[in-house]
């Protein structure tokens, strides 16, 4: 499903598989954009980022090097325009990413992870990216997409670690 707001675009899919079968891999999420965008960064659960610099040389960015991804963001020097992809129903391990730095366009890839034999009737995770446009000056564009990500933190955050679970409900007595 595709929702397109004033603001976003928002993509939501998930799958059922009809059969059993095995399962190699699925790119759920997969962008072509224009080889103008010269500039990439990403930001991490943890808070961390990373960024880098196109060069169109058919190289690869984060293969098998990020294992987690809360967003990401493309930019234009010369347009002073770029392209944020928000994970909005992130969840950890969901998959693995990469940017291919191909010389005719640069192309963003998540596939998702799943078990490696299903069951027919099995559903897939839901999976949700928001995809959102913005402008920025190129000495800025880093803190607009990183202010645009706290903006997304609050309207989807990151769900809650899972609570302590109580295995007695009366302490242990041991003797001995």
């Amino acid at each position: 499903k595709i929702t397109i707001t004033p603001d976003n675009i928002i993509i939501d899919k998930s799958f059922e598989a009809v059969a059993d079968q095995i399962y190699y891999s699925m790119y759920v999420f997969q962008f072509c954009w224009s080889s103008a965008l010269d500039k990439w960064m990403i930001r991490r659960p943890n808070e961390t980022f990373a960024d880098g610099t196109f060069k169109s040389n058919n190289g690869w960015f984060l293969r098998g090097r990020e294992s987690e991804i809360r967003y990401w963001a493309l930019y234009n020097s010369k347009a002073q325009k770029g392209i944020m992809g928000f994970f909005s129903k992130y969840f950890p391990q969901q998959g693995s990413y990469l940017l291919w730095d191909h010389t005719a366009y640069h192309k963003f890839y998540f596939w998702a992870k799943n078990p490696k034999n299903l069951a027919k009737g099995y559903k897939s995770p839901a999976y949700q990216l928001v995809l959102k446009g913005f402008d920025a000056a190129p000495d800025k564009w880093q803190d607009s997409v990183k202010a645009l990500g706290e903006v997304f933190e609050k309207q989807y955050p990151l769900p809650e670690p899972p609570g302590r679970i109580e295995m007695f409900k009366e302490p242990l007595k041991l003797k001995g």
